[in-house]
């Protein structure tokens, strides 16, 4: 969860991704994990700078999607 924090940006972009691919609205996945819309939009544009926050939201998420923090960050490339 470190890395997905530190990542959150892509990982953001590519939940966007998910969801748009899976046909899933903003809306219902919203009512459907339990967060806010203002949260999911923060989240997606990485804009949360709270670690606890983010992953407690980021738990609910990849709980409901049923994937784990290796599948959404797969194939980002490691800068250092």
């Amino acid at each position: 969860m470190d890395e997905m924090f530190d990542k959150r940006e892509t990982v953001g972009a590519r939940l966007e991704i998910i969801l748009r691919n899976k046909g899933i609205t903003k809306h219902s996945f919203c009512s459907d994990v339990g967060i806010s819309r203002p949260t999911l939009n923060r989240l997606l544009s990485g804009e949360i700078t709270n670690k606890a926050t983010f992953t407690n939201h980021m738990n609910k998420i990849l709980q409901h999607l049923g994937t784990t923090p290796t599948k959404i960050m797969e194939n980002i490339s490691n800068p250092y």
